[in-house]
């Protein structure tokens, strides 16, 4: 579910990807930093250039980062998830 989740993002689904998103959080009870892990899981295994995963690994740890900081979850999820739909578009 992880790996569909980040494809829709970098397919440009931003609604079906954060939906998918907080229906993986809910029905396993992930927090932020757990959906971060595996979607850096995820992310690793991807056939992309170098230069995508080196930006897409920056935007994830950012994301990580503000939810570290206590910042909302959500927000941080649903930030990211548009980040990666903008970024999409330069691929």
């Amino acid at each position: 579910m992880v790996r569909s989740l980040l494809l829709m993002a970098l397919r440009k689904d931003f609604q079906k990807s954060r939906d998918l998103s907080r229906k993986i959080i809910s029905n396993y009870k992930y927090d932020a930093r757990e959906l971060f892990n595996l979607l850096l899981d995820e992310l690793l295994k991807l056939p992309i250039s170098e230069f995508a995963r080196s930006k897409l690994i920056k935007m994830l740890a950012e994301a990580d980062m503000r939810a570290l900081d206590g910042l909302d979850d959500d927000i941080q999820i649903s930030s990211l998830l548009s980040k990666i739909c903008f970024f999409s578009e330069s691929l």
